[in-house]
């Protein structure tokens, strides 16, 4: 078994035990209902996931003539606003406000669960004394297959746990001081830079008609250098910065708590040679009309650009921006140049199927990834290949499996 081999075997060991249970069912449901709501975004160019483009522009030059984007909106239907001190975000509307002891912090939880014999709901914490032994913005997935994770909003803590990993994102991402903007954190756009990848909320959690300057992410070299603290640039611009790898990276959000979310799914690929200067993020490809296009003869995932391609009698899809590498002696269709691994990157992998050990059933979906970024892996066996279709989204993830053939 070749090293790229066992590598794979132990990310479809390690998918395998995080299949969701009962739980997932019902995380599921909500998600569907959650996806007839959502607007499809279009793929184009070199996008990984839903949207293409890359970059950012610089927080300088705003200008005057600005239009003043809306702030202390009411809640979306189904949800309500939350707050403490001039701190503010909004939970379901069915969450309710309880407190476990005397001193203890007041939390806002949902109905089904238990709120002081498990962490599942929202609460605010002063953020000098907070203790985590995780930075702000990342989502660490526990055993029980529950998501938590904290972000920061002036002097305090937003500290969120759910059973749904998007329930949490979308509750944190709304974390914010009286008069900046609230975010929609319900859809994320992922982007791929060579030197930088990243995910965003679809049209910066503002809507596609805001005024989306001065918000960016962009790369440089550390040299040394550690991340100075957050800036507040005006209402609805915050800037903060953090060191990964050998870059500092940058990001200029309507919050904290969205700079913090964004920079906890930035990856850095040390072996670029160019650094990710800013650039537009291109939210322009708009929506698609359709789930999948009339006369085609197979189905895409919905709001995704496929391209039929064939490989050693194999024939299966890819998305726009993914390129054929041998890597190892193995053949991986993967966005950019550089060969990834399979643990980090979306793509499609042939693998010798004589040697291959699946922790799984064939056709299957399973959940994977690191904490900041889950991925759904699944694989079918066509000659002597084991083809390993690998996905930020579901629903893409399983068609693109359904196209091999």
């Amino acid at each position: 078994m070749s090293d790229l081999e066992q590598e794979l075997a132990g990310v479809l060991a390690g998918v395998a035990e995080q299949a969701p249970g009962a739980v997932g069912l019902a995380d599921a449901a909500r998600r569907r209902h959650r996806g007839r709501r959502q607007r499809r975004l279009a793929v184009g160019g070199a996008a990984v996931a839903l949207v293409v483009g890359f970059g950012a522009v610089l927080v300088g030059g705003l200008g005057d003539d600005r239009a003043v984007d809306p702030v202390d909106d009411p809640a979306p239907q189904g949800w309500q606003t939350i707050s403490q001190d001039d701190v503010r975000a909004e939970v379901p509307a069915d969450w309710r406000q309880v407190t476990c002891g005397e001193g203890e912090v007041p939390r806002w939880s949902p109905p089904s669960a238990d709120p002081c014999a498990e962490w599942r709901g929202a609460a605010f914490f002063g953020s000098a004394l907070y203790d985590s032994m995780v930075g702000p913005g990342v989502l660490a997935d526990g055993e029980d297959g529950r998501s938590s994770g904290y972000v920061t909003a002036g002097d305090l803590v937003l500290s969120v746990g759910a059973v749904d990993r998007d329930l949490a994102r979308r509750i944190l991402a709304t974390a914010r001081v009286g008069g900046q903007p609230v975010v929609d954190g319900s859809t994320w756009v992922s982007f791929d830079r060579g030197a930088l990848s990243y995910e965003v909320p679809a049209w910066w959690g503002l809507g596609e008609d805001a005024d989306r300057r001065g918000y960016s992410v962009c790369a440089v070299p550390a040299k040394g250098q550690e991340a100075p603290a957050p800036e507040q640039v005006d209402a609805s611009h915050v800037v903060v910065r953090q060191v990964v790898g050998d870059r500092m990276v940058t990001a200029s959000a309507p919050t904290q708590a969205v700079a913090e979310l964004v920079l906890a799914t930035v990856e850095v690929d040390g072996r670029a040679r160019s650094d990710a200067s800013c650039a537009p993020e291109d939210f322009s490809v708009g929506l698609l009309p359709g789930e999948s296009t009339p006369g085609a003869g197979t189905a895409e995932p919905s709001g995704v650009s496929v391209v039929e391609v064939e490989h050693d009698g194999v024939t299966f899809g890819i998305l726009d921006g993914w390129r054929e590498k041998s890597c190892g002696g193995l053949v991986q269709y993967t966005p950019g140049p550089a060969c990834r691994s399979i643990q980090q990157s979306d793509g499609i992998q042939f693998l010798d199927a004589s040697s291959f050990e699946p922790a799984m059933d064939e056709g299957v979906l399973r959940p994977g990834g690191s904490s900041a970024r889950r991925l759904w892996a699944g694989y079918v066996l066509r000659g002597r290949w084991a083809v390993l279709v690998v996905h930020p989204d579901k629903e893409t993830a399983q068609t693109l499996l359904g196209l091999v053939r």
